[in-house]
C-alpha cells in the first residue's frame, strides 16, 4: 500500500490559542506589594519649592517642580515592569476561558465517504461557539500593554540619560521596529536622538531583520503588526486547525493507492480538514486519524507559510521577546533606580552605564523661588 501525502492547501485563517497557564507562572507575584517592594525611583532634579512643601529630597518619594510653589510626586515602579505584568494578566485571563470552553468538549468530528468509496474525508463542526470576539479584545489588550511597555521604557531611559523629565523629544520618543538597516537609522534620527549610542545599540540589536522567527514573522515585528492592527479593528482570532491533520492504521484489503490532501482552515459549521482518494475504491476502508484543532490568531505568513498560529505560543513568544530586550535595555543603563555619586540638586544631564553614573552638564544652583 502507498500512501502519499499531497501539498497542504492552506486557506485564510485567524487564529486562536490553547492553554497559557503554564508559560506565566508567578505572573501576579508583585500584586502583594506593587510598591514597597520596588525601591523609588530618585529624581535627577532639584525641585526648588519641596522644602516648602514640607519634604526632603532624602525621603523615599521622586519629584518633579511643575510650577512655582507646586510639586508633584512621580511613580514609585517601572511603568515598563508593569505593563508586562499587565499583559501577563490578560493572558491568564484567556487561558482560563479557553480552558473553560475545551472542557465542554465543543468540536464533533465525522468521518464522511462517497457512496462508491473513493473519496474519505474528515469534517469537523463547532457545536459550543467560542467567546472570539471577546478573546479578540483581551489578546489586543495584551498586545498593546507590551507594545507601549517599550515605549515606556526608553521614555524612562531617556529622563535618566538627559536629566530631564520630560525630555525635550517626548512627544518623538518612540521604540522603532523596522524591517530593515536603511529603515532603522532613519528612525534611530527621529526616535532616538536623545538616547545614548550604547542604548541605540541595543535597540537596532532587537529589530526583526536581525532575530528571525522559525515559524511565523520575527516575534517584534509580529508585536508591531498586531497592535497596529488593534488600533483600527479587533484581533482575527478563530478556532482553526494549525497544522496538518494526519491519517494512520489504515485497514484495507490488497494493495491500494492513497492520496491524501490536508487543510489549514478556520472552522466554520461543517468544515473538511482532511480528504483522500482511494485507489482502487473502498467503501468499508477503516482508519484511525490526529487533529488539532485550536484558537488562533492570523498574521501576515512567515517561514510555515501559514497565514495564522496558535494565540497561546503567539502570546508567549511576544510576552518573552519584550521581556529579553527589556532586561537587556536595563542591563545596559545600569541601576536606573538608583543614581549614585550624582549630586542631585546639581545634575542636569547624565548618562547610566554599567560603569556607574556620569554627570555630563551641570546647571548652577537655582533660587528658592525659580525653576530647574
Amino acid at each position: 500500500m502507498t500512501v502519499r501525502h499531497g501539498d497542504v492547501t492552506s486557506k485564510w485563517i485567524a487564529s486562536g490559542s490553547a492553554r497559557l497557564s503554564q508559560v506565566f507562572r508567578g505572573s501576579a507575584d508583585w500584586l502583594a506589594d506593587p510598591i514597597g517592594a520596588i525601591p523609588p525611583r530618585p529624581c535627577p532634579h532639584r525641585a526648588a519649592n519641596v522644602e516648602a512643601a514640607g519634604t526632603g529630597l532624602n525621603e523615599p518619594v521622586c519629584y518633579r517642580e511643575i510650577g512655582p510653589r507646586t510639586v508633584i510626586a512621580m511613580d514609585r515602579v517601572s511603568s515598563w515592569r508593569l505593563k508586562i505584568e499587565r499583559a501577563k494578566e490578560h493572558c491568564a485571563a484567556l487561558d482560563a476561558e479557553v480552558v473553560a470552553w475545551v472542557a465542554t468538549k465543543p468540536i464533533t468530528m465525522t468521518k464522511e465517504k462517497d457512496p462508491d468509496g473513493r473519496r474519505h474525508a474528515l469534517v469537523a463542526e463547532i457545536v459550543t461557539p467560542p467567546l472570539l470576539d471577546r478573546w479578540a479584545l483581551m489578546s489586543g489588550d495584551c498586545v498593546h500593554n507590551l507594545r507601549s511597555a517599550l515605549d515606556s521604557l526608553l521614555y524612562g531611559i531617556a529622563i535618566h540619560e538627559t536629566g530631564l523629565n520630560p525630555p525635550k523629544d517626548e512627544a518623538r520618543l518612540q521604540f522603532p521596529i523596522t524591517s530593515s538597516p536603511e529603515e532603522f537609522e532613519v528612525q534611530k534620527k527621529r526616535r532616538l536622538c536623545s538616547l545614548s549610542a550604547a542604548v541605540q545599540s541595543e535597540i537596532e540589536k532587537a529589530q526583526p531583520y536581525k532575530n528571525p522567527h522559525q515559524e511565523f514573522p520575527p516575534v517584534l515585528e509580529l508585536l508591531g503588526s498586531l497592535n497596529n492592527f488593534d488600533k483600527h479593528r479587533t484581533l482575527h482570532v478563530v478556532a482553526a486547525v494549525p497544522h496538518a491533520a494526519s491519517i494512520s492504521d489504515i485497514v484495507s484489503t490488497g494493495d491500494a493507492t492513497i492520496t491524501v490532501s490536508v487543510y489549514r482552515t478556520i472552522i466554520t459549521g461543517r468544515t473538511e480538514i482532511l480528504s483522500f482518494t482511494i485507489e482502487p475504491p473502498n467503501p468499508d476502508l477503516a482508519y484511525k486519524y490526529e487533529a488539532q484543532i485550536t484558537i488562533c490568531i492570523a498574521h501576515s505568513p512567515g517561514p510555515s507559510k501559514s497565514p495564522f498560529s496558535q494565540l497561546a505560543a503567539v502570546l508567549a513568544s511576544l510576552i518573552e521577546d519584550v521581556e529579553r530586550i527589556v532586561s537587556i535595555l536595563e542591563g545596559v543603563v545600569g541601576q536606573m533606580q538608583n543614581p549614585v555619586n550624582v549630586n542631585l540638586s546639581q545634575a542636569s544631564h547624565f548618562r547610566i552605564d554599567k560603569a556607574g553614573v556620569t554627570v555630563i552638564k551641570a546647571l548652577p544652583q537655582t533660587s528658592e523661588a525659580g525653576h530647574t
